[in-house]
């Protein structure tokens, strides 16, 4: 029994790992997405 839970969870480990993954990009794309403005600003007051 054990020795078929190892295999289960390598292969659980591999999706959540990509979703992990996934949701860490969209949360980066979605700061850069949030700091632009604050970047743009200042150089088109300027």
């Amino acid at each position: 029994m054990e020795q078929l839970q190892l295999p289960l969870g390598k292969v659980q480990l591999k999706p959540s790992g990509m979703m992990a993954r996934n949701m860490l990009f969209i949360f980066y794309k979605e700061l850069k997405r949030a700091l632009t403005p604050i970047q743009v600003t200042p150089q088109q007051a300027i």
